[in-house]
């Protein structure tokens, strides 16, 4: 568990000191995490989850502490006692005689000390155990939201890029539209081209207008989202965009990949403890953890006195003072014990089979994110090149349309193709990042490593 707090631990104790190499004019994704640690409400349930979980340990060390009660109490008590055939002896001769007290509202006190210290208790070292595994299962799932705050901090903070890349996009595509459908009624009214080039113009600004008013409600949306996770205002978060050097892909074979998720996936290392703690339940209730060996102590004063039907004066005292072994086997309870060890044992099955489910779920989502990675990296240099050729298509166009060889529907498309394929070669850049991410994620290791390596890819707009 030391090893898994520290792993937990490693990239929160950093984020704080590496914020001091964060970009002063932007918002990068170490300044992003750093404020989030202080915002993030599902990172702050978490973090007092955990902390209310690593008091399980304490609970589990105290069932085999002694067990220490004081008792006292005083009122009014009613009390006769009757004893016959008592045996006496006076000067070496017994006698038989009969003893009676009475106490009418008299005046009652007392107080006790109990202390109970368990020798061998199986429930208690059964509870106890599991009392251990759920501090662990507490200790995994803040790992697990560690990572995953990770994740969805960068997601939100790549929706914003792609949104504002969008609009910027949009924004150029539409003073290009603007200014084409300008030379369109300039030629138009000119009589050197058709109508058909001014109509053309017009009907692709429109849209464009519409697709700006989308773009312009979509990144408001992404950045109030990544705002109220991190507390930056909306005019203080001035991101990044990931277009900066290749991106590269370590080729490691997907086998090491899930050899490193099955071992250190935070959720299926949950899920096993989950399952050994349901075992530990069936240990609880089997018939060897029944009996229980406890050592013992009592001092106790009891005192009634007042006035009776013998006399004003009747008192009656005790006082007792016990220590040993008190040795408890339960007989039989209706069978309750027997019940719960079966349900105990079904539910072991019922979290092995939960167990071997996410095993084939985190699998999957490894063999995805891995070939997300191993494509990924060939899909952004495809798209890279693909924008780069329609760059160069668009210019061509821009040069046959001055010469009457391309008209102003080609022109549109040709702008309308360059766009997309900008647009789309970030996409997959982005999402090449966000897989990398996955992957280390799902094995347990997502480290400042790789935040300092996706912060190296980012420029500002």
């Amino acid at each position: 568990m030391k090893l898994l707090w520290s792993r937990a631990h490693l990239i929160l104790a950093v984020l704080i000191l590496l914020n001091l190499l964060s970009t002063a004019n932007a918002a990068d994704l170490i300044t992003v995490l750093n404020a989030a640690q202080t915002h993030d409400l599902d990172f702050l349930a978490a973090q007092s989850t955990h902390d209310a979980g690593m008091t399980k340990h304490d609970q589990a060390n105290s069932l085999w502490r002694p067990d220490i009660s004081i008792q006292g109490g005083a009122g009014r008590m009613d009390q006769q006692t009757q004893t016959t055939g008592a045996q006496f002896v006076q000067n070496g001769i017994p006698g038989i005689a009969n003893f009676n007290t009475s106490i009418n509202q008299g005046t009652y006190n007392m107080w006790a000390i109990n202390i109970r210290q368990p020798i061998y208790n199986g429930d208690r070292l059964a509870q106890s155990k599991t009392l251990d595994l759920q501090a662990n299962i507490a200790e995994l799932e803040w790992q697990a939201a560690q990572q995953d705050f990770i994740l969805r901090l960068v997601k939100k903070y790549f929706d914003v890029s792609m949104a504002l890349e969008t609009l910027k996009t949009t924004q150029d595509q539409l003073l290009a539209v603007q200014k084409m459908q300008a030379e369109a009624q300039a030629r138009y009214k000119l009589g050197d081209a058709p109508i058909l080039d001014l109509h053309e113009a017009t009907a692709k600004l429109d849209g464009l207008k519409a697709q700006l008013l989308a773009a312009q409600s979509d990144l408001e949306i992404k950045q109030s989202a990544l705002s109220d996770a991190t507390g930056i205002g909306i005019d203080d978060l001035k991101v990044m965009i990931p277009t900066a050097g290749e991106v590269v892909f370590d080729h490691k074979p997907f086998d090491y990949w899930l050899t490193q998720v099955i071992s250190g996936n935070p959720q299926l290392l949950l899920s096993q403890n989950q399952l050994n703690q349901a075992r530990q339940n069936v240990k609880r209730y089997h018939l060897l953890s029944s009996p229980s060996l406890d050592l013992v102590g009592q001092v106790n004063d009891t005192h009634v006195y007042g006035s009776g039907d013998y006399g004003p004066n009747a008192s009656n005292l005790n006082r007792d003072a016990i220590i040993g072994l008190q040795l408890t086997i339960p007989i039989y309870n209706g069978g309750m014990r027997v019940a719960k060890e079966n349900e105990a044992v079904h539910l072991v099955d019922a979290n092995l089979d939960k167990t071997n489910r996410v095993r084939q779920q985190v699998s999957l989502q490894a063999k995805q994110a891995y070939l997300g990675l191993t494509m990924g990296a060939s899909r952004v240099n495809a798209l890279k090149a693909a924008w780069l050729a329609s760059e160069t298509r668009k210019r061509a166009t821009e040069v046959g349309r001055k010469v009457g060889d391309r008209s102003t529907l080609d022109l549109l498309n040709a702008e309308s193709d360059a766009a997309n394929a900008h647009l789309n070669w970030i996409s997959a850049r982005i999402d090449f990042l966000l897989n990398e991410l996955n992957l280390a994620a799902l094995s347990g290791q997502l480290t400042v490593d790789q935040i300092k390596s996706v912060n190296n890819t980012l420029q500002t707009f």
